[in-house]
């Protein structure tokens, strides 16, 4: 990732979205990988296709299949101090993708500077994070990330952030990897 490398000559300028789309697509073979399972496991190959960005596969499935698919049972699970509900499993298989992990899959340096032209923005649809939650994940996950480090909040349309604890959980998945890869660099959510 020359352009994010200080001393890269590259440093500073922009992937195309073709370039960022290659970036992160797994190999063709991965990717057949994959399709092979699925249809050995009864999702027929014309119910898979591959978005335009190429990160991943998709294909549309009840939970009862998905349930099947991944060896696993799907509950309501409510949040004991909210009453919000939210359907997932108990068990999420033998292993959990944590930025140490992001960082050994894609072969990436740890950043020591920030630059202050320079932030990731994230775009968040009808959703919140929760400061305690983020905290939490540096806690557990990054420790070299002080507590309290939240995103610079651009409202869009009457957005707000943060939210209450056990709020929607899309915004924080998409902080509690962004700033292990970028901290120090800021980032603006939108």
């Amino acid at each position: 990732m020359d352009v994010s490398h200080p001393d890269s000559p590259e440093y500073g300028k922009y992937y195309t979205p073709e370039q960022v789309n290659e970036f992160f697509a797994p190999t063709a073979e991965r990717a057949e990988i994959v399709r092979e399972w699925l249809q050995a496991s009864g999702v027929s190959g014309h119910r898979v296709s591959q978005p335009a960005n190429k990160a991943w596969l998709q294909f549309h499935a009840d939970a009862e299949e998905v349930a099947e698919l991944l060896k696993t049972k799907y509950h309501i699970f409510e949040h004991a101090d909210t009453g919000s509900k939210k359907v997932a499993c108990d068990d999420h298989g033998d292993s959990v993708m944590t930025p140490t992990c992001v960082f050994a899959l894609y072969n990436l340096t740890k950043p020591n500077k920030a630059y202050p032209d320079n932030q990731l923005g994230i775009y968040e649809f009808a959703d919140q994070y929760n400061q305690f939650d983020v905290d939490r994940c540096f806690r557990d996950f990054a420790p070299e990330i002080p507590n309290g480090t939240h995103p610079d909040v651009k409202s869009v349309d009457g957005g707000v952030a943060p939210g209450p604890q056990g709020a929607r959980f899309e915004s924080y998945l998409d902080l509690q990897i962004a700033y292990p890869l970028l901290h120090p660099q800021g980032i603006t959510l939108y």
